[in-house]
C-alpha cells in the first residue's frame, strides 16, 4: 500500500474574578502552526476537513453526522486538514486509522498522523490492493466524537448504461419516524448516548462536573470525565489549559472570542462558549464564575 466529581476549592490561584476579567480585556493568544505532513496527490484528491469536534467534507455544512464516509477510488489520495487549508483548530486532533473497529482501534495501522496537532495537513493515498475496502479511523483524542471512513473503490469500472424507469405505483404516505428518545433531556438521543457517546441516558450530567452531557459534546470536551487525564484532555469546560485548576490563565482564553458568534464571526470557538448557545459573551464568563479559583481531582 502507498504509505504517505468532583470540584473542590484550592489555594493555587487567589486573583479575584473582577480584576481577571480587567486583565482579560488587554491581552491577546498567541497561536501555533504545524507544518504540513503527508504525501503527494495521484489520482485525484478527496479532502476531508478537521474540526472541532468532527471530520466532514469542506463544500458541506459543518459539524456534520459522525461517522464521516469518503468515497475514493484506487490510486487516490485523501488529505485530511486541520481547519481551512490547515489553517488550524482550537484543540488537537489526529486522523488514525482503526484496524478492527472504533471502539478499540488498535493495529495494524494504514496510517496515523498523531502526535496530536491544531494545523497543518496529512495525507495517504489508496493502492490497487485497497480496492473494496472500507477504512474505519478515529481521533485518538475524540474517540467517542470524531470518526469517519473511507470507501475505497474500483477505478475504471464502466458506468452501466440505465434501463428506461417504468411508471411507479402510487405509494402510500408512510408513517413519519418518531422523534429520537432523550430521556434525561441532555439534548442527545439515548441511542447515541450508548452508541456514541458513552454517557448516561438518564443522567444529564454523567461525569457530574456542573455541565450537561450534550453541552459538553458541542464543546468538544469529554462528557464521560469530570477532570483532565493531560494536557490534551478536554474533559472540564471551565479548565481551559487542561491542568486540573481554573485561574486567570484559564479566564485569558476567552479573550480572542469574547462577543463573537457562530457562523457570523471567524474568531469564534465552540470550546469557550460554556453555555453553548452560538455565541460568546458575558454570559459565559458568569458560567464560568462558581468554577473560578476551584480545581478537580
Amino acid at each position: 500500500m502507498p504509505k504517505g466529581s468532583l470540584l473542590r476549592p484550592t489555594v493555587l490561584a487567589a486573583v479575584p474574578l473582577a480584576t481577571a476579567v480587567v486583565l482579560l480585556l488587554a491581552v491577546v493568544g498567541v497561536g501555533r502552526h504545524w507544518s504540513p505532513l503527508g504525501g503527494s496527490a495521484q489520482a485525484a484528491t478527496a479532502t476531508v476537513r478537521i474540526g472541532d469536534n468532527f471530520f466532514c467534507d469542506p463544500s458541506g455544512p459543518q459539524p456534520c453526522s459522525q461517522p464521516h464516509d469518503t468515497t475514493v477510488d484506487v490510486g487516490d489520495t485523501v488529505v485530511w486538514e486541520w481547519g481551512p487549508g490547515g489553517a488550524g483548530t482550537t484543540v488537537p486532533h489526529t486522523t488514525t486509522h482503526c484496524a478492527d473497529n472504533f471502539s478499540t482501534c488498535s493495529g495494524p495501522r494504514e496510517w496515523d498522523s498523531s502526535p496530536s496537532t491544531t494545523s497543518g495537513t496529512f495525507s495517504h493515498t489508496f493502492g490497487p490492493e485497497d480496492a473494496g475496502t472500507t477504512f474505519l479511523y478515529r481521533c485518538q483524542i475524540h474517540p467517542t466524537t470524531m470518526r469517519g471512513r473511507v470507501i475505497v473503490q474500483a477505478s475504471g469500472t464502466p458506468t452501466p448504461t440505465p434501463t428506461p424507469t417504468p411508471t411507479p405505483t402510487p405509494t402510500p404516505t408512510p408513517t413519519p419516524t418518531p422523534a429520537p428518545v432523550d430521556t434525561d433531556g441532555d439534548g442527545l438521543s439515548d441511542a447515541d448516548e450508548i452508541n456514541i457517546y458513552g454517557t448516561e441516558p438518564n443522567n444529564p450530567d454523567t461525569d457530574g462536573d456542573g455541565y450537561d452531557d450534550g453541552k459538553e459534546v458541542f464543546m468538544g470536551v469529554d462528557p464521560t470525565d469530570a477532570c483532565p487525564n493531560d494536557v490534551t484532555h478536554h474533559a472540564w469546560p471551565s479548565d481551559m489549559d487542561n491542568n486540573k485548576s481554573t485561574n486567570l490563565l484559564d479566564l485569558l482564553v476567552f479573550k480572542p472570542d469574547f462577543n463573537t458568534k457562530e457562523g457570523v464571526d471567524p474568531a469564534y470557538k465552540r470550546r469557550v462558549d460554556l453555555d453553548a448557545n452560538g455565541q460568546v459573551n458575558l454570559l459565559d464568563l458568569l458560567k464560568f464564575k462558581p468554577d473560578f479559583n476551584t480545581s478537580c481531582v
